[in-house]
């Protein structure tokens, strides 16, 4: 008898000790912001062609320091963001497109921004050194856990949105006059 309580006891403590405050559903990867834009004028001709680039670490093709400046606006929000500052070039659907990738950790625990803000210049794509104000905007998808690119502005100008064309990104085509 002595042993059976003894049994129950540990029993007992093993559920009360291996019990966590938090449930297991708590924790959830990051939310990630990932698009790809290319720029083109009026007729189409594609305005990346030919850009700088060197390669990354991981041998992917990237936008070549000096030839941009790119400023990560943060949202009025508590989450902590990542963005490594690195901007890749892809050919998306025949198109070079820049990989505009940014992560949001803890987004379950605030306010998830449904729009996202850059400052983003480069002589070679808009033929002047002023910073241009890119803008996402994101609708969220409960069911999914994951984020859906609605629309891209660049100085109030509308790109383009082709939905999970690469990478299951989408890809937002901006026309520069």
């Amino acid at each position: 008898m002595k042993h059976t309580y003894f049994t129950l006891f540990f029993c007992l403590l093993s559920l009360l000790l291996g019990s966590c405050d938090k449930n297991v559903d708590d924790f959830y990867p990051p939310y990630n912001y990932n698009y790809y834009i290319a720029f083109v004028d009026e007729s189409g001709k594609d305005l990346l062609e030919g850009i700088s680039t060197t390669l990354s670490d991981t041998k992917l093709p990237i936008l070549e320091k000096g030839t941009y400046s790119y400023v990560f606006i943060p949202p009025n929000s508590k989450d902590q963001f990542t963005f490594s500052g690195i901007i890749e070039l892809e050919n998306v659907k025949g198109h070079n497109a820049l990989g505009i990738h940014l992560g949001m950790a803890d987004w379950h625990l605030h306010k998830k921004p449904e729009v996202i803000t850059h400052n983003f210049a480069s002589s070679f794509i808009f033929g002047d050194d002023e910073m241009h104000e890119l803008v996402s905007y994101w609708k969220f998808d409960s069911m999914y856990k994951k984020a859906d690119l609605v629309r891209v502005t660049i100085d109030n100008v509308d790109a383009r949105i082709e939905m999970d064309t690469y990478k299951f990104q989408s890809l937002a085509i901006l026309t520069l006059k």
